[in-house]
């Protein structure tokens, strides 16, 4: 009986699912295959290719899919990244750590220097 209730149970919710209609466009963060018929991105969305960094942060190029983003708005969102899309990706370098010892040595010596002069006198 239970196998029944069971098998009553899987076959409803199968049916519920396949009466969902099917997206009309591709949503953001989410890839399609270039290739005819293929959906186009949902409104506001635009297509971006696949290319992505390596372990090594060198950009490999890919062909045969798209993604859909909102490339340009100034966030690295889904499926973006500093190969497809660099405007919102661009990885900025950090300072150098030469030019942050620099600051921290004239931020500590200006004062020390300045109380040795000061008293100089005296």
């Amino acid at each position: 009986m239970k196998n029944i209730l069971f098998l009553s149970v899987v076959l409803l919710c199968s049916a519920l699912v396949s009466a969902l209609p099917a997206p009309a466009c591709v949503g953001e963060g989410d890839s399609y295959a270039v290739v005819p018929p293929h959906m186009e991105c949902c409104p506001g969305l635009t297509a971006i290719g696949c290319s992505a960094p390596d372990a090594g942060g060198v950009c490999v190029e890919c062909v045969g899919a798209m993604y859909c983003t909102y490339c340009g708005d100034g966030v690295c969102g889904l499926g973006e990244n500093k190969c497809n899309c660099p405007v919102d990706c661009d990885v900025t370098p950090a300072p150098e750590f030469a030019s942050l010892g620099l600051l921290l040595f004239a931020l500590v010596s200006a004062p020390a220097a300045a109380y040795v002069f000061s008293n100089r006198g005296h």
